[in-house]
């Protein structure tokens, strides 16, 4: 007797294999943009310690970053980072070079950020900037270097031509959005405005791939295969 459920059922699995070695296929692809290469475990990260197993930037590109941030921060003794630097919401901006997701949440020259984690990190209405005395104490961004004309030389290190204070709500920065595109060197290197990049907020519930926090590429791509099984056979 014949039996008509066993190629259905071998055709179900052969789709999940496929489904899931394409996805593996395509992280394995992703062009991290410090390394040029995949996300990779590499040498003990001390600043964006996390992503240490599986990163998209190595040492020397964690000491920079590192570096970076802690000059925009530093406003005086009284406003110095109180514990852990790597708890401060601008310390997971300045690490985002360093996520396994970076190649799923940079699009062309946009970098991808869910609004439910920026409202959490740097409060919204009423409440915006105050999280980690972002307004209270400003922060200090690199001022641009210039020539006897006036003119912009381009190329030139952060902070090299000195610095301005800026307190982010003052102004044109009633949003994260403006704040983080408002001067060309701030955001971490590699993915700031100085590189060619946009930073744009949209709601995690969008099609576009968003940076959160909470989420890992790995994660993603068990929920795709779990889906496209769960879709088969039904």
């Amino acid at each position: 007797k014949p039996s008509y459920g066993r190629p259905a059922m071998f055709t179900t699995i052969s789709w999940v294999f496929l489904v899931a070695f394409f996805s593996f296929q395509a992280l394995a692809d992703a062009q991290c943009i410090l390394t040029g290469g995949p996300p990779k475990a590499t040498n003990g990260l001390s600043f964006c310690e996390k992503y240490t197993n599986n990163a998209c930037c190595g040492p020397p590109h964690d000491y920079e970053l590192e570096e970076a941030l802690t000059t925009l921060l530093d406003a005086g003794d009284s406003c110095r980072v109180r514990g852990d630097l790597r708890d401060h919401p601008m310390s997971v901006i300045y690490c985002l070079p360093c996520s396994p997701e970076q190649p799923n949440f940079v699009n062309g020259s946009n970098v991808y950020l869910c609004k439910e984690w920026v409202d959490k990190a740097f409060g919204s209405g009423d409440t915006l900037y105050q999280p980690h005395d972002l307004d209270k104490c400003g922060v200090l961004v690199s001022s641009p270097c210039k020539d006897g004309a006036g003119t912009e030389i381009l190329d030139r290190d952060r902070y090299l031509c000195g610095d301005d204070y800026v307190i982010p709500s003052k102004g044109e920065f009633p949003k994260v959005e403006a704040f983080l595109n408002g001067f060309s060197s701030l955001g971490p290197f590699g993915l700031s405005g100085d590189d060619g990049f946009s930073y744009v907020v949209v709601p995690s519930s969008e099609s576009q791939v968003c940076f959160n926090s909470a989420k890992t590429t790995g994660s993603g791509v068990l929920l795709l295969v779990v889906f496209t099984a769960a879709v088969l056979c039904a």
